[in-house]
């Protein structure tokens, strides 16, 4: 197994370790446009190269400081002819392949964090936390009693999930939540 790189490494290098652990969702190709051109802003910021390596590499496991490039005047940066929030890119990169951009809020110690509007912008994705809208929670119970329903069965948040094509992570029963102890637990089979 390959060592960790550091900010005195070659660009290539950089980028293709931290292209492995790129999280899906963007294609290859994207992805990797969008490390190099991080990459290249940061070759002369050693200190938050070193950063953001530590920071991916290790998953957040490690604190780590703010990785800043310069803000544009829309806020957004341009990858592969498409724009993007900055922030939100390499979070999708790295860490939330699903997230949308207004689901981020910055960690109380990110001093450059996008929506504090400095010249700068934190696109550390560890800097920044993930925050479901209450709508999407609404949306979930209202296909639940819709499906209780117009099926007539008892079902569960898991099951429902299924139905949905949703990616199932972890069943929560939200019947007894919703209707008390004296439910049955049936599930749609």
């Amino acid at each position: 197994m390959s060592s960790t790189p550091t900010s005195a490494d070659a660009c290539l290098s950089i980028v293709h370790s931290l292209l492995c652990h790129r999280q899906g969702g963007e294609s290859e190709s994207f992805a990797k446009r969008a490390i190099e051109s991080l990459v290249k802003k940061l070759k002369e910021k050693r200190e938050e190269l070193d950063s953001l390596i530590t920071a991916i590499t290790s998953n957040g496991a490690h604190p780590t400081k703010c990785v800043t490039i310069q803000r544009t005047l829309d806020g957004r940066l341009q990858v592969a002819g498409r724009k993007g929030f900055p922030h939100v890119i390499y979070a999708k990169i790295w860490r939330w392949p699903d997230l949308h951009k207004n689901e981020l809020k910055h960690v109380k110690y990110c001093q450059y964090a996008f929506d504090l509007k400095c010249d700068s912008v934190c696109v550390n994705p560890f800097h920044y936390e993930r925050v479901v809208s209450p709508g999407i929670g609404l949306y979930y119970v209202c296909i639940f009693f819709l499906m209780q329903w117009v099926i007539g069965k008892r079902i569960t948040f898991h099951n429902m999930q299924n139905l949905t094509d949703k990616t199932v992570v972890e069943e929560i029963k939200i019947e007894r939540h919703l209707f008390g102890n004296h439910m049955s637990n049936s599930k749609i089979e």
